[in-house]
């Protein structure tokens, strides 16, 4: 049922039981590293880092860095869940041999003229291409399976 209170706002009220509703799983990226969220009615503000098992400094867990994200996904986020919510999927992407160039960013906080930062992007050779070794240090798909209950 929808209830309209002024021209720009709705007010939803579920038709289905609390007890028929679902949760959303959430999960995040902190540090390159994947998080999520259990479900907070069976252990509340849990938090459960994923990659920790796997994790090595330069590979980017659960998101795609600059090169990924412009070049290739379109996207940074690289982790998905499965339908019914028991998996996550994520990508482990490996940064380690791609060259860095310099950019510069704008908005930095507590600095007025921003700062100058290395991102790992290819540069451009004479002939045209990046060199194969550049582009990929290797890009993994994994799945965390996740608690009944998450």
């Amino acid at each position: 049922m929808v209830q309209v209170l002024l021209k720009h706002s709705l007010l939803i009220i579920p038709t289905i039981k609390e007890s028929e509703q679902c949760l959303i799983p959430w999960a995040f990226v902190h540090n390159n590293q994947l998080y999520y969220i259990r479900n907070p009615r069976t252990l509340p503000h849990e938090v459960i880092n994923v990659t920790a098992p796997l994790y090595t400094e330069g590979i980017l867990y659960g998101f795609a860095g600059f090169l990924y994200e412009e070049e290739i996904l379109g996207t940074s986020k690289t982790y998905w869940w499965s339908p019914d919510s028991s998996k996550l999927a994520f990508t482990a992407i490996d940064e380690r041999n791609v060259s860095k160039t310099k950019l510069f960013f704008y908005e930095v906080e507590g600095k007025l003229d921003g700062e100058v930062k290395d991102h790992s992007y290819p540069k451009r050779r004479e002939y045209g291409l990046a060199a194969p070794s550049e582009v990929a240090g290797g890009v993994v798909a994994a799945v965390a399976v996740t608690p009944s209950s998450v």
